[in-house]
């Protein structure tokens, strides 16, 4: 669920409104100024699920199916993972 939206100013520039404080949270912004911040959250975001909600590599193979790939694509890309396959994983 996003909590903020993005509205384009009548001064041409940009301004994101927060949903939780329901007022904005950011205002004035350049294009270039908005996907800097965009990217920036993209980086916390992205080293929060890397630092603290991986899954297990077991999840990825007891979960595995044929319908969008191979058993012997799967197979060469579990064993470049590092895990030995078997015949049929």
């Amino acid at each position: 669920m996003r909590v903020a939206f993005i509205v384009k100013q009548p001064n041409g520039l940009y301004m994101r409104f927060t949903s939780v404080g329901s007022c904005p949270s950011d205002y004035n912004m350049t294009r270039k100024m908005y996907i800097k911040i965009c990217k920036e959250t993209a980086e916390i975001e992205a080293n929060d699920i890397l630092d603290n909600h991986l899954k297990p590599f077991e999840n990825a193979i007891k979960q595995f199916n044929t319908d969008c790939m191979t058993q012997k694509e799967f197979d060469r890309i579990i064993k470049e993972a590092g895990i030995e396959v078997k015949d049929g994983t």
